[in-house]
Formats: C-alpha cells, sequence, structure tokens
C-alpha cells in the first residue's frame, strides 16, 4: 500500500522515457557495430530496410488512425504483409546468430528501469523475472502463480488479512461494499514527452465499465519519446461509525492485451499495469497497482507479449478509526511506451481493453 499524491502523468513519462535513454546507453559500441553491420550491404541489410519500412508504415498507420482517417482494422492488413516481409528468409534467426557472435554481456535493468515503469508496485521490484537476450533484457514480468486463467499473466494471490482492529464497544457488524457497472465517475488521462510521433487514446466508460489504453511511441533516427496513459472507473461508498479498518479489492478482465516493442539500433519499450486508488474523505488517499508486464527491444529485436486474462488487485489495511466517513474508490489501466532511435527507428504500442466487473471494500 502506498500513499499518492495528485497524479503527474508528465513527470511519470519524462522519467520513463529517460530511464529507457539510460538502458540504451550502456550499449553504445554494440549499437555502433551494428549500424556498421546493416550498411555494409550484409545479410542482415535487407531485414534491417524491411524491419525500418515496417515501423515507418505504423507511424503513419497510427497517425491516420488517430486523425480519423482510417481505423486499426482497416490499416492491419498492409501492415501484417510488411511484418511478413520483415521477418522473411530466416532474418530473425539471422539476427539471433549475429546477437550470439558479437554479444559479450547481458544488459539487466536496475531498480531505477522498474520504478519507471511501475510507479505503485509494491515490495521489491528487484525480485521481477528478467528474459535477457544475448544483447539485453527482452521481458519484465512480476513472480507470481498461474490460477490457468493468465493469457501470458495471472492474478496476484491477496495479501495476508491485517490485524483486526481492537473494536469499539456495540461495534457493527462486518460490513461488504460493491460497486459495479453502470460506474459514477470515470478518469481516462494521457501525457506525452520527448520528439517522436506519438499517440494515446485512454478511455473508461462509466455505463459498463469499459476500459482501455491504445498508446503508440513511434522514434526516427536521434529521436525518442514516450507516452504516459491510464483509464479508470469507480464511484464513492460510505458507512456509518464504529469501524476501523478498510480492505479493497478490484477484478479487472482484459479481453485483449498485447504488449509490443521493436528497434533498429535503438531501444523501445512498451509496459502497463492495473492500478487500485482510494481517497477517504479525510484527505488521506492510498494506492496500488498489479504490474502485468514490460515488452522490451534491445538495439536490433522486437518483442511481444500477450497479458490477457482476470485479475485481482487488492488494498488492505486502510486504517479508519471508528468514525463514520467516506471514499471514492478508482480502478483501471496504466500503461507506457518509450523509443529511442540511434542508428535507426524503433517503435513501442499497447492494445489493452477489459472492463472494471467489480471494486469491493470490506469494513470491520
Amino acid at each position: 500500500m502506498t500513499h499518492h499524491t495528485d497524479d503527474d502523468g508528465a513527470q511519470r513519462v519524462s522519467t520513463y522515457l529517460e530511464a529507457l535513454r539510460r538502458h540504451v546507453g550502456g550499449q553504445e559500441s554494440l549499437a555502433r557495430t551494428t549500424e556498421t553491420r546493416l550498411i555494409d550491404g550484409s545479410d542482415l541489410s535487407a531485414h534491417g530496410q524491411a524491419l525500418d519500412a515496417y515501423i515507418q508504415a505504423l507511424g503513419v498507420a497510427r497517425e491516420a488512425e488517430r486523425a480519423g482517417r482510417t481505423t486499426r482494422l482497416q490499416s492491419q492488413p498492409d501492415l501484417d504483409r510488411l511484418w511478413q516481409a520483415a521477418q522473411g528468409g530466416g532474418a530473425f534467426e539471422r539476427v539471433a546468430a549475429w546477437h550470439a557472435k558479437i554479444a559479450n554481456e547481458r544488459s539487466v535493468p536496475g531498480r531505477d528501469w522498474l520504478s519507471a515503469a511501475f510507479p505503485l508496485q509494491p515490495g521489491d521490484l528487484r525480485e521481477w523475472q528478467t528474459t535477457s537476450g544475448l544483447l539485453g533484457t527482452t521481458t519484465l514480468r512480476p513472480l507470481r502463480p498461474s490460477n490457468g486463467d493468465d493469457g501470458g499473466g495471472a492474478p496476484a494471490p491477496a495479501p495476508a488479512p491485517a490485524p483486526a482492529p481492537v473494536p469499539p464497544p456495540h461495534s457493527p457488524p462486518p460490513l461488504h461494499l460493491c460497486l459495479n457497472a453502470p460506474y459514477a465517475l470515470s478518469l481516462p488521462n494521457a501525457a506525452t514527452s520527448g520528439i517522436a510521433a506519438v499517440s494515446t487514446a485512454p478511455m473508461a466508460t462509466t455505463v459498463n465499465g469499459d476500459i482501455s489504453v491504445i498508446s503508440s511511441t513511434i522514434a526516427p533516427i536521434l529521436a525518442g519519446g514516450g507516452t504516459d496513459s491510464r483509464a479508470l472507473v469507480g464511484g464513492d461508498i460510505s458507512w456509518g461509525p464504529g469501524f476501523g479498518m478498510l480492505n479493497v479489492q478490484a477484478t479487472i478482465k482484459l479481453d485483449d492485451a498485447t504488449l509490443f516493442a521493436v528497434t533498429i539500433i535503438g531501444g523501445a519499450s512498451a509496459s502497463a499495469e492495473l492500478q487500485l486508488l482510494v481517497t477517504l474523505s479525510d484527505g488521506q488517499s492510498f494506492s496500488t497497482a498489479l504490474g502485468l508486464g514490460a515488452a522490451v527491444a534491445p538495439l536490433l529485436w522486437h518483442t511481444n507479449l500477450d497479458l490477457r486474462g482476470t485479475y485481482t488487485v487488492t488494498l488492505g489495511g486502510i486504517p479508519i478509526n471508528g468514525p463514520a466517513g467516506s471514499a471514492r474508490v478508482m480502478a483501471g489501466v496504466h500503461d507506457n511506451t518509450a523509443a529511442v532511435g540511434i542508428g535507426g527507428s524503433s517503435a513501442a504500442t499497447t492494445f489493452i481493453s477489459g472492463a472494471v466487473i467489480s471494486i469491493c471494500a470490506d469494513l470491520r
């Protein structure tokens, strides 16, 4: 559980982009040798050119979608053809073989990278599972057991209950409250940073609890940028006197949840988490998050994560100390994308949609 202040998406995306720049900067010598290999007519040149054509088309498509000139469904077939061209003829196998020849150490992200990606995460982020290729980190995922309905990510187990407070004389019986659609409040917001083609479109619908974040950053050579967005729904709950402790849990179902990152001489990352925020009527605010994961593309690579599933996010042990009161509870999804181009283009995208099924509170 974390006390939180007013949301500052602009600061979050700047921090996230700077963390990616540091991550990419640690591989500067490899970037120089990779750039030489791509332009010297070798077997990687055609792959680099085809991959660059895909990234450029991705940027054009996202801009057209944002302007309303086309839809994602209409633009996808052309993008799919370009992607197939980029990976044809064993291109990625050749990239992997080349990585094995030149890479002499793995780049493991520090706590600053994880903290930038997941600012509300409880616990020690260094315990997250890191998958590394020969040129560096490719995925970050929280360690938690699967429940068989994970689609690549699974619900975190609920934390152990907080010690029960000593009830005052004549305390009321435990109270269980639930909010379901239609919700009273929605909170979609977004921020961008840097020099790149950035697009983000968070949506939060009160009538049915639908939430989505669809974001992209496409960075050309010698450029970089990022996005930060979130989509939350919720409402207010209230209670009478005599309760000492509040626990809140949100259930969120993600029907689509894809993180994608691709780079040619640079770096890119897309990350997502689920958030739960509680603001008491006395002004105290609390928050927590459940990380879904991050797709990272180091130097010359691509990574794709599918994170569909049903999740629970729990925020427990909030002291309310007896008097009657109320709280505003909000739950939903938060994403980041960032891309940096050194010798070529880079791109990061998220496509996440689902619904907040319920936000329930237990008081005792």
